[in-house]
């Protein structure tokens, strides 16, 4: 009876372990398929198709390790649902990693996966087919690597070092922010262990060494963004607004997001305290801090300035709320948990329960009530991509000729004035009998910038706006 006791404590903690991961997965991987792939994932689908080295090299700006494991991934299917399957696979491996690097640090595992579990920024980038989402998990794995190695030295983890460090950047070019910032700490932590700055420096010149083969097209994706990127410039409005995002909620769900940007401020100041007496725990601010501060200023020369590629700052994030929170005495320890829990909660419901992407879903059937002599434009000319991905599942045909019975697509200008200008002058010479233009109802980009020629071809017109989606059918 008396072993059955002591055991009791151990058997309730992984069995909240157990719980706490199923209740992530179900986040995760709950409603995959609810909503239509909106642009950036279509995208993601386009270049998992195939020709995937060539499609970066020439047409996009991001390195390949994510693609490369959607296209395998693909290969057991497309669905929407598929597709997403493994962001969310991604995400719910890194709970555990969580709990691994909380319980290491400050015994507050189940803590720290608690809080990630139901984070709903977390929750809704497990459920989007891009890249960010792997490079949070590479990010968790290194943290735990660091915290073993701070601890006992060992080449083959020292190795695993090196590959990982490859991978986040083979992954997402931001990932120099935070290898920058562990570099940082690495001399901290060199002070403290014998061996530590050497065994980091010969893994930095490893992963050096991995990512020279894609050098040459990385430093044209760099001359590529410099030429022009459409991220703005990130004022102090958009910086909280970020903060907001990484604690509160991906969307926006009414008045709270307003001020939730102080959410993260205050649960630092929980752990303030601690921190001042503790310099191991303190240096977890350098993984938390430096991306967001590093991508601020190198805003100044470029914009790039994005929350969802520096979200990996969750997890020291959240390190540190844990083990301030585990600190509590009983009562207080509770309530701060809850009301932490509950902070997130409406993030979490709108999140998962709103409709937030583009209805290309919907738009795709427009091209089925398209008659003879009429045509579908899609503008800007890159949204086609959308309505490709839902052709081949019997949407729409994705024909390129006028005058069949089948839709067509025309590629135009991103101007907006200018492409209704070249709709108005082909449909005129070859003599187009109705047009349905689907586009993305930008602000600035209504009635006014469509020219009076289309109008006099095509006086019968109708309009609807369907979930972020605009569209404008014109007849004779």
């Amino acid at each position: 009876m008396i072993r059955w006791r002591r055991e009791l404590p151990a058997i309730g903690h992984w069995t909240i372990f157990g719980l706490v991961l199923v209740v992530g997965a179900a986040l995760r991987f709950g409603g995959l398929g609810g909503e239509s792939l909106w642009y950036d994932e279509s995208w993601s689908w386009w270049l998992a198709g195939g020709e995937l080295l060539h499609k970066l090299r020439t047409q996009d700006a991001h390195p390949p390790l994510y693609y490369a494991t959607l296209t395998l991934w693909v290969r057991w299917g497309d669905s929407e649902a598929w597709m997403r399957a493994l962001s969310a696979l991604y995400g719910t491996l890194t709970l555990p990693l969580m709990y691994r690097l909380a319980q290491r640090v400050g015994k507050t595992g189940l803590l720290a996966m608690t809080f990630l579990a139901i984070c709903p920024y977390h929750v809704r980038f497990s459920q989007e087919a891009r890249s960010y989402i792997l490079l949070f998990l590479e990010a968790a794995a290194l943290l735990n690597l660091i915290v073993d190695l701070r601890e006992r030295h060992s080449r083959w983890k020292w190795c695993g070092v090196s590959g990982v460090t490859a991978a986040m950047v083979y992954t997402h070019y931001m990932a120099v922010f935070f290898l920058a910032a562990l570099a940082i700490g690495a001399l901290v932590w060199a002070r403290e262990r014998k061996g530590f700055g050497k065994g980091a420096l010969l893994s930095l010149a490893g992963a050096v060494l991995l990512f020279l083969p894609w050098v040459p097209t990385a430093y044209r994706h760099t001359v590529l963004i410099e030429k022009g990127f459409w991220i703005p410039f990130p004022t102090i409005q958009i910086v909280g607004y970020s903060l907001a995002q990484l604690s509160i909620s991906p969307v926006p769900f009414g008045e709270p997001m307003h001020y939730g940007w102080a959410v993260p401020l205050y649960l630092l100041a929980l752990a303030a305290p601690w921190m001042a007496r503790d310099r191991k725990l303190a240096v977890w601010l350098l993984p938390l801090v430096f991306p967001i501060v590093g991508e601020w200023l190198a805003s100044f020369a470029q914009p790039i300035f994005y929350t969802r590629t520096f979200m990996y700052v969750l997890l020291p994030f959240w390190l540190l709320v844990s083990v301030a929170v585990g600190r509590l005495p009983g009562l207080a320890k509770g309530a701060a948990a809850m009301g932490i829990l509950a902070a997130m909660g409406p993030g979490l419901v709108s999140t998962k329960m709103g409709l937030h992407k583009e209805d290309w879903r919907g738009c795709s059937q427009v091209a089925l009530r398209a008659g003879p002599g009429e045509v579908v434009v899609v503008h800007p000319w890159y949204l086609k991509r959308n309505l490709e991905y839902y052709a081949r599942q019997g949407g729409a045909p994705p024909v390129w000729t006028i005058g069949t019975s089948d839709a067509t697509w025309i590629q135009d200008a991103r101007r907006e004035a200018s492409a209704m200008e070249r709709i108005a002058w082909r449909a005129r010479r070859e003599n187009v009998r109705g047009v349905w233009l689907i586009r993305r109802p930008y602000e600035g980009t209504e009635r006014q910038k469509i020219p009076p020629e289309l109008d006099a071809l095509f006086p019968r017109r109708f309009r609807t706006v369907a979930r972020n989606t605009e569209l404008i059918y014109w007849a004779p």
